[in-house]
Order: C-alpha cells, then sequence, then structure tokens
C-alpha cells in the first residue's frame, strides 16, 4: 500500500471518528440560541411578547406567548442534553416557521443589512429568516443524523436494551408507529407472560407481545463486495435447508436449493419447534405464519404410566423466553418455509426434481452433479455446497465412506393427527410412559369448532433389541396396524383422556422406526459441509430435531456473510457440531424423559409421594440439564460457573457501571481493568447460585448484554454456550 493511500486511509478514519462528534457543536448552538432568546422574553415579562403578538394580529396572545417562553427554554435545554431531540424539534421548528411567515418576511427581514456607517461605528439591522433556516436545518440534521455522543437519548436506549443505534436519531426510530412499537415491547417487558397474552393461552393475538420483538425481521444487512461473486448450493429442501436459504437472502448472499422431491408435499405430522428455533423463524419475519397454523405451548408435563404428574414446566413465553414454542404440523411448516423461498428469491433459486449424485471442488468453489427423472444429468457451480438431505445423506456418504450407518434400539413409533376435543385448555403437551411404552400427544392446530384442535400422538413402543438391523428404508412410512398399536396403548392411562378412543378414531397413522446416526468426527472439508438431520440425525427427544437443523441454518448464513468460505465452514463446525453431537448422545438415553423411565421403574404400581421415588435435585438435574445442554434452558434460571465479559469502547461500560454496580454488587469496580481501550468484569456466582432459581444472576446478565459486554469464558466452562447466545 502506498504512502498517499495510507495516509488518505487515516485522514478518512480520524474524520469518520471526528464526524460522529459533529452533533454535539449543533445541539449547543440551537440549544443556547433557544434558551437565550426564551430567557430574554421571561426577563422582558411574557406580556410585553404577547403585546407585539396583539399588534401583528396573532390570536390567543397570552396563551401563544407562555407556551413560546416554555418551548424555547425547555426545548433547548432537551437539544443542549440530547434528550427527545425528535419529539422537542416539532414545536421548536413550528416558532421558527411561524416567525419567518408572520414577522420576517412581512416585515421586511429578508437580510442581514448594513443600515448606516457612523463615527460610533456600523449600524445593523434585525437578523432575517436567514438565521431561522439555518436554525431549521440544524435540527433536520440531529433529527436525521441523530444526536451524538453524551447524549440522553444514548443513554435511554441503551438502557432498554435498544442498542442498535448508539446515537439515534431517525434512523434508528424508523417511524412514529415503530417508535410506538418499541416502547410497547419495553412496557410489556414487566407484564407477565399471561397477561400479555391477554389470557388467551395459545392464541395468536397479544399473546404476540412477548415475541413480537424477534417477530421483526432483522433488517438484511448490505451485502460485502465479496459476497456478489459467492453462490451456496444447498442440496436438499426440507426445513433445515429451506431455513438456510432465507437466511442467507436475509444477508444478500445469493443462494440455489435442490430439492430431489419431483414437487412440494404437505408430509409428516407434528413437531414441536422450541423458543431458540422460533427465535430464527421469527427473525425471518414468519412468526404471524407460524401462530396462523399452529399452536403456541403453554405447558409441557411428564406423567407416569397411571397419569400421576412427574414433572410440569411452563414453555416458551410463559417460560420467560423471548418466543414462543409452538406445535405444528410438520408439513405445513415446510409449506411456509417453501412459500417465503418462492415469494423471496429470485425464480430457479428453488429447484424441484434435482437429486445429488457427486461433487468435485477446488481453490475457487465446489460443483454439483444432479440426476433430474428423465434421466439427465446437470453440473452446477458454487462457492459452497451443503448439505441439508437429511438422514440418507448423500453428501454425508460420499464425505464419510465409512460412517456406521442408521442406528436403532429397537423402539418403533406410530404417527397420527385427528381432530379431538380439546384437552388441559388446548395448549398442553403430554407424556406419559413405563419401561417398554411411550405416548406423546399434544395439539398442533385449531380444530373446526373453538371446542377442538387437530391433536398429534405418537406412540413409541420397544418391538425389538437393539442387535437387529432397522426396517429397510420402504418400510419406513407404511400405514399402520390397529393391533400393534393397542399392545402399546393400553399399558398407559390418563385420567383425562381416552387413548385407546383416540387411536381408534385416527383415521390413517404411520409407522417409523426410532433411528438417528452416531456423531461424526467432522462436518466440513474445504467448501462443502452438513446441516440439519445429514449432519446430526437424532431421537425425537426433546423436540429438538426442527430446531437444531433452524439454529444450524442461522449460524450458518451470519458466518458466510461473516467471514470467507473456508473459514466460515470451519467456524460453523466448530461451534455446532459440540452441542449437536451431545444433543444426540442425550436423546440415545431418553434425554428429559429419562424422569419416566426412573419412575416407572422405582413405582411400576404408581406412588403416593413423588419425593419418596426420585429426589427433587434428581428430577430437576434431569430435566434442566438436558435444556441447558440442547440451548433453550429457563432464561429465569442460570447454571453458570465465572465468566469475563468485555467490550470495546470503554466509556460505555463506565457510563453503566454505577447501574449495574446497584443492580448486581458482586460485579467489583477493583475488578474491572482497562487494556488498550477495551474493559472487562469478572462476574462470579456462588455453588448455591447454580442450582436454584437465580434472577437476580440473570438481570446481571441481561445488564451486561445491554451494554454489549460479550462473555470470555474458557473452553471447559459450562456456561459458554448460554453467554455467547447471540
Amino acid at each position: 500500500m502506498s504512502f498517499k493511500t495510507s495516509a488518505i486511509m487515516l485522514l478518512m478514519g480520524r474524520w469518520d471518528a471526528a464526524a460522529r462528534w459533529a452533533p454535539i457543536p449543533l445541539r449547543l448552538i440551537v440549544g443556547y440560541g433557544f434558551m437565550e432568546h426564551g430567557f430574554a422574553k421571561l426577563a422582558r415579562g411574557p406580556e410585553a411578547f404577547a403585546t407585539i403578538l396583539h399588534a401583528i394580529g396573532v390570536p390567543g396572545q397570552h396563551f401563544i406567548a407562555w407556551i413560546t417562553v416554555l418551548t424555547e427554554i425547555l426545548g433547548g435545554l432537551a437539544v443542549t442534553l440530547g434528550a427527545f431531540v425528535t419529539l422537542v424539534s416539532v414545536p421548536m421548528a413550528a416558532i421558527l416557521l411561524v416567525a419567518i411567515f408572520t414577522v420576517h418576511l412581512p416585515y421586511g427581514f429578508s437580510s442581514i443589512k448594513l443600515m448606516a456607517v457612523t463615527a460610533a461605528g456600523a449600524t445593523f439591522g434585525q437578523p432575517g429568516y436567514e438565521t431561522n433556516v439555518l436554525y431549521l436545518a440544524c435540527l433536520a440534521a440531529l433529527v436525521l443524523g441523530g444526536s451524538g455522543p453524551l447524549a440522553v437519548d444514548g443513554l435511554i436506549r441503551r438502557r432498554f436494551g435498544d442498542a442498535s443505534s448508539e446515537t439515534g436519531g431517525w434512523n434508528a426510530l424508523k417511524s412514529p408507529a415503530e417508535f410506538i412499537a418499541a416502547w410497547r415491547r419495553r412496557a410489556m417487558r414487566f407484564i407477565s407472560p399471561a397477561r400479555a397474552a391477554g389470557g388467551q393461552r395459545g392464541r395468536v393475538d397479544e399473546s404476540a407481545a412477548r415475541g413480537e420483538q424477534a417477530a421483526t425481521p432483522a433488517p438484511a444487512p448490505a451485502p460485502r463486495a465479496a459476497d456478489q461473486a459467492m453462490h451456496v448450493l444447498i442440496a436438499g429442501g426440507g426445513i433445515g435447508g429451506l431455513t438456510l436459504a432465507l437466511s442467507l437472502h436475509q444477508f444478500g448472499i445469493p443462494c440455489t436449493v435442490f430439492e430431489a422431491a419431483a414437487e412440494m408435499k404437505e408430509l409428516g405430522v407434528g413437531i414441536n419447534v422450541l423458543p431458540h428455533g422460533v427465535r430464527g423463524l421469527a427473525q425471518l419475519g414468519l412468526l404471524p405464519e407460524l401462530d396462523r397454523v399452529g399452536i403456541r405451548t403453554h405447558e409441557l408435563r411428564y406423567l407416569s404410566h397411571r397419569g400421576q404428574t412427574i414433572w410440569a414446566g411452563k414453555r416458551g413465553l410463559w417460560a420467560g423466553h423471548d418466543t414462543p414454542q409452538v406445535s405444528i404440523h410438520r408439513g405445513r411448516l415446510h409449506s411456509i418455509l417453501w412459500r417465503a423461498v418462492k415469494a423471496r428469491l429470485p425464480d430457479g433459486a428453488l429447484r424441484n426434481d434435482h437429486r445429488l449424485l457427486g461433487t468435485a471442488q477446488d481453490a475457487d468453489g465446489v460443483t454439483a452433479r444432479f440426476a433430474l427423472s428423465g434421466g439427465t444429468v446437470t453440473e452446477v457451480r458454487g462457492a459452497v455446497l451443503v448439505g441439508a438431505d437429511g438422514i440418507h445423506s448423500v453428501l454425508r456418504s460420499q464425505l464419510h465412506p465409512d460412517d456406521g450407518g442408521i442406528r436403532w434400539q429397537g423402539v418403533q413409533m406410530w404417527r397420527g393427527a385427528v381432530e379431538w376435543p380439546a384437552f388441559e385448555g388446548g395448549d398442553v403437551m403430554i407424556m406419559t410412559a413405563d419401561l417398554l411404552a411411550k405416548l406423546v400427544i399434544y395439539p398442533i392446530a385449531e380444530g373446526r369448532t373453538p371446542a377442538t384442535r387437530l391433536t398429534n400422538w405418537v406412540m413409541h413402543g420397544k418391538v425389538a433389541t437393539g442387535e437387529l438391523p432397522p426396517p429397510r428404508r420402504e418400510d419406513w412410512s407404511r400405514p399402520g396396524r390397529l393391533e400393534e398399536v393397542l399392545q402399546f396403548a393400553t399399558r398407559l392411562q390418563l385420567p383425562f383422556l381416552d387413548v385407546e378412543a383416540l387411536i381408534r378414531a385416527t383415521p390413517q397413522y404411520f409407522e417409523y422406526p426410532q433411528c438417528d446416526r452416531d456423531p461424526l468426527p467432522w462436518w466440513s472439508r474445504g467448501r462443502i459441509t452438513l446441516l440439519g438431520d445429514a449432519a446430526h440425525p437424532m431421537y425425537p427427544v426433546g423436540s429438538n430435531g426442527a430446531s437444531q437443523a433452524i439454529l444450524d441454518a442461522r449460524c450458518l448464513a451470519r458466518l458466510l456473510f461473516e467471514l470467507t468460505p473456508e473459514a466460515a465452514l470451519k467456524a460453523y463446525e466448530a461451534e455446532r457440531l459440540p452441542m449437536t453431537a451431545e444433543i444426540v448422545r442425550s436423546n440415545r438415553s431418553s434425554g428429559p424423559e429419562r424422569v419416566m423411565d426412573v419412575v416407572a421403574e422405582r413405582a411400576p404400581d404408581g406412588f403416593a409421594r413423588l419425593e419418596d421415588v426420585i429426589a427433587p435435585e434428581e428430577l430437576a438435574a434431569i430435566v434442566h440439564g438436558y435444556a441447558r445442554t440442547a440451548g433453550f434452558a429457563d432464561p429465569r434460571q442460570v447454571r453458570c460457573c465465572a465468566g469475563t465479559w468485555q467490550r470495546a469502547n470503554w466509556m460505555h461500560f463506565f457510563r453503566g457501571a454505577p447501574d449495574k454496580f446497584r443492580l448486581a454488587p458482586r460485579i467489583s469496580g477493583s475488578n474491572a481493568s482497562r487494556n488498550r481501550a477495551q474493559w472487562s468484569v469478572k462476574v462470579s456466582i456462588t455453588k448455591s447460585e447454580q442450582v436454584g432459581d437465580v434472577s437476580n444472576v440473570q438481570s446481571i446478565f441481561a445488564a451486561l448484554r445491554r451494554r454489549r459486554f460479550r462473555c470470555l469464558c474458557h473452553d471447559g466452562c459450562a456456561c459458554k454456550r448460554r453467554c455467547t447466545e447471540r
């Protein structure tokens, strides 16, 4: 780089830094000018100003005089402090415009004129409207560009968590409607989820208030120059592949989805999307569509095979998350994503009837070969290839030819959905099991009448040992036989539901083996990687399959925007592989649902007191431990050892420190150290606080996140995933 180029870049960098402080002199000039005029009128008495207004024919002279004085003094003070500049600029601009059109122009104050030159010096006339026009320009600059540093507006935004803009301004507010909506969201944080829902559990209406912020799609960043040459190929048009396509489009990265099926069909039955998965879809603007066809799950209950409650917990908004948990028909969710891709991406970005055959890559990109139903083979060139082609992934088998294949422990599943009277409020998910059978049942859509729901059920039954191979792929989705299902259903008793009648009323249901694959040592090679079930197929335990695919997609799209292709795929694997591998292993031992197995083994005839069967600590460790592993732990509970939180720009930390000290005395100023314009703060959590519900600790982390601190936990820290959650 030449000296001239370096000098220009240095000057531009200094100019950018100086431009950030430019609003401050504007605020001082405008604020002082208005306050000086206001105090001058106040010193002479508002009645004197009212007399002038009467002389020029202004009605309501006394009222207008007092309003003008107060506006000039208080408005000038607000502008000087950078407080509510957008709002106070409206009456201040009105005063200037009234002065121009009622005084300056009619009475000849059109310029700053030299009237005469005497021995005493020059004599000038009254200032003209040009001065008022300059004041108007300054106000417009502050409204459009923001009030700058050291402003009350910026402090308010940081205090209430809206840190999208340091300086504020119209760019931060977008519109008056969004300004009102933002403050409404902040107010709703202090209202319980039930009140936010307006008492309508699982409905679409006002219960969206807690999820409204996440429901607003994140603005698509402007694509970098390098992105113009990047084109991502996605093999597989399932939930993960379509979510990735929408996410890449949001980041301005072109992509093409290749789906093997000749046409899109709404297949499958019910699934659950957990709050962290719904958050990703909400950021794509899809939450209203999910609400239209799904049910917001209010509660999850684990019951014994005799219908006794083992554990019950709130879900989604009612558990303190900012987005709901949604129970939905898998085919309808797939249809929502498919239609969104068709509507948002260019023509040709979604291609059916393309089955992946093979790949080849070099330093500049990757070539994928696809087969069409007519026997035609086509090649497509791209910068990155993502295999999102499911548990039978072609790309996975090519990357890992020695993979152990499908794993089956002998559990068969029967899945169906039927219109059924609503039970337990119409938005509760129920699981009940003994050592051989398990039933999962929950509503996935509104029924034809207010008293019914489209109710999804899944019966699990142990039909073989783990030594036998899984059923053939051709037998994975065949119609089920009633006698096979009922031999397991009759083992389970629910006081509020006739399980046998529910199954008999289902017109059609299908059977599937409960299968997964061993976790892979790596997903990515060069410009090729895996996603969703192609990377980490898992047992349908803990409602995690679709959610983890969505998290994969959101993570990969973000990293492809931030990094080069090879670096992005490595970072994606490093972030997502360890967590999903842990979930796969946990699901093999039933995950959080293991509490039902424990109770069935220890109390086959039921129990009088649950505490005599399983200790509360053991129960909490199983249920909450899985939630932490999967990344959707109750935000009101903190399981963290210790972490160092750090952010650049130490002045923001300094200004926010007193508030955090009052909020959390454990954050000690003596532990904060300045290191090249960075401040860090040590947060120590006691052992007792790791076990219980420690809302104060969560408030510490929330305060740090609002001020854009990030956690620098060491690799072995159990809280790392929680602290670095984006």
